[in-house]
């Protein structure tokens, strides 16, 4: 129990909130103490009979599978994403709460046209392309497909689409879509994709082995690029007590505050049963000292 307790007790805040919000909700579905009925997004109960915690408690209820390891799954993946982008992209607290202010709102305004009731697939599509924004360069496997975290995103929709249909397309769409806008408001851009436009257009010569040219880190890095936004000032004293605090915990694998580059990944290692992702550790970081001082 201790061993367990110590477990938890290492997984940041809002991911341990998240997980464990998760994993208890679908154990009062599981011995019908709550129903799903009650937790879930709709839209007419919400505003007709100002039932408001939905908008909140629809991103911890679990999809409603044929297999219920695949809800299951889909937790512990929600899990990994958060942790990594907690642990190595946020500079604190606040800075990751101030992505979900932005990130689960779009999520919610695009549920009436998705038809979504449950809304964790949406949100794990968007932590799974900020993630994998954050670790373009980083080689994960996919089911069968080994390839680099940046076109993950692409490959997880294809796979949704064929697999379990338009529905759950649609969910993982709106998700994707959300936290690319935010991805254009950290990086004060248009996003990877007019990237794209731009430097096909622009393009003048054939391209001779597009293939390696899309896998190779010089062509990625064209079209994404590193940004950071941080909560506003009033959110980090909300969470701190001082718009001024730096840090709030550690960092696993640097401490200078600087975001998530392409040349470095989250530390540890996270397996699935679909995607899998490595990374590199390091042994003693020593003491900080500058030579020449």
């Amino acid at each position: 129990m201790s061993e367990l307790r110590q477990f938890v007790s290492q997984i940041p805040p809002i991911t341990r909130i998240l997980t464990l919000t998760s994993l208890s909700v679908a154990g009062l579905f599981s011995i019908d103490i709550v129903k799903p009925v009650s937790l879930i997004c709709y839209w007419p109960l919400v505003i007709k009979k100002y039932q408001f915690w939905r908008l909140i408690t629809s991103f911890f209820v679990c999809n409603i599978h044929d297999q219920p390891m695949q809800s299951l799954m889909d937790l512990y993946m929600i899990y990994s994403y958060s942790r990594g982008l907690e642990e190595n992209k946020f500079i604190n607290i606040a800075d990751y709460i101030f992505y979900y202010v932005i990130v689960t709102p779009l999520i919610l305004f695009t549920s009436p046209w998705t038809s979504a009731l449950s809304l964790q697939s949406a949100l794990l599509s968007a932590l799974t392309y900020t993630w994998s924004i954050a670790n373009r360069n980083q080689q994960v496997n996919f089911y069968f497909i080994t390839m680099k975290a940046a076109i993950l995103p692409a490959v997880s929709l294809g796979f949704r689409l064929l697999l379990n249909g338009k529905q759950d397309f649609l969910q993982a769409f709106v998700g994707m879509l959300a936290a690319y806008l935010y991805n254009c408001l950290e990086t004060s851009t248009l996003g990877p994709l007019m990237s794209l436009i731009k430097k096909d257009s622009n393009q003048t010569t054939k391209r001779v082995g597009t293939l390696n040219s899309l896998n190779s880190n010089t062509y990625i890095e064209e079209l994404y690029y590193d940004g950071y936004l941080p909560a506003p000032s009033w959110l980090r004293k909300l969470i701190t007590g001082s718009p001024n605090v730096a840090y709030v915990r550690p960092r696993n694998n640097f401490s200078d505050g600087t975001p998530l580059s392409s040349d470095r990944s989250p530390t540890g290692r996270t397996t699935s049963s679909n995607t899998s992702f490595t990374s590199r550790t390091t042994a003693f970081r020593g003491k900080g000292y500058r030579l020449g001082n």
